[in-house]
């Protein structure tokens, strides 16, 4: 299990620097729109609630979206099941 947190942690290290990367190009792009950078910042979100929810923090501690920003839990029991994959392996 050790192993696979560690693993965890650094890929959300590594994703959260290449949005910061990113986030820096705004100015070049028209409206501050940078290719990626959506996708990026949707897989980063997803990815924390999943983390956060095998730690067994519940869902509404971890954030409070708008009724219109809700996260696709689909996408979270998936990346979760990946893991636990990659746990028992």
């Amino acid at each position: 299990m050790q192993n696979v947190v560690k693993k965890i942690k650094d890929d959300q290290k590594e994703l959260a620097k290449a949005i910061r990367t990113k986030k820096s190009f705004r100015k070049k792009f028209p409206h501050g729109l940078v290719p990626g950078l959506f996708e990026m910042k949707r897989t980063f979100r997803h990815k924390h609630i999943a983390y956060c929810m095998m730690s067994g923090t519940p869902y509404e501690k971890i954030e409070r979206p708008s009724k219109y920003n809700k996260p696709n839990m689909e996408l979270v029991r998936a990346i979760i099941k990946e893991w636990r994959e990659k746990e028992a392996a």
